[in-house]
């Protein structure tokens, strides 16, 4: 709980020079703001002693030119010099050449790797082995390669066949 309370307010004129350039209007009306606050601030029961003479006790206005003011200096923005724009423009010029020598070489590549692959015709070759195929020749060359792709199954059909005969 607020029992009490005091506000001093400095407050710099117009003018820097001529503290009397402030109206007392103005100062009248900071007084009355702070008197609100200085009312309101403080607890109630100890707020119903307080008379307007006891507020104005505790609330100080003065008007005086504070320190000297810093003239705000613009401050310079940042400008990109012109050689950097031509240096920029100058890569990127390269670059752009660049990608397209390397999509140019790729598809003679590509191009070249087509005509290789259809320059050469199918060779056909006549079977050396001119014998006429007849049935019995067929199973053989059947079980030849069923011994060599399957030997497990190889081996029970001949297994099967031995116990027939």
């Amino acid at each position: 709980k607020v029992r009490d309370i005091g506000i001093q307010v400095m407050v710099e004129p117009p003018t820097a020079d001529d503290p009397a350039s402030l109206p007392q209007d103005r100062v009248n009306d900071i007084e009355q703001i702070l008197s609100t606050i200085v009312r309101t601030s403080i607890d109630k029961t100890a707020a119903e002693e307080l008379t307007d003479q006891a507020i104005q006790d505790k609330i100080v206005v003065s008007v005086q030119p504070f320190g000297s003011k810093e003239e705000a200096q613009p401050q310079e923005t940042a400008v990109i010099p012109m050689w950097m724009y031509i240096v920029g423009g100058a890569l990127l010029l390269i670059i752009i050449i660049l990608v397209i020598l390397l999509i140019r070489k790729k598809r003679n590549e590509e191009e070249v790797e087509e005509e290789e692959i259809t320059i050469g015709e199918p060779i056909v070759l006549d079977d050396i082995n001119e014998e006429i195929e007849t049935e019995a020749t067929v199973r053989k060359k059947q079980l030849e390669q069923m011994a060599k792709e399957k030997p497990e199954d190889f081996a029970k059909l001949l297994r099967s066949w031995i116990s027939e005969d």
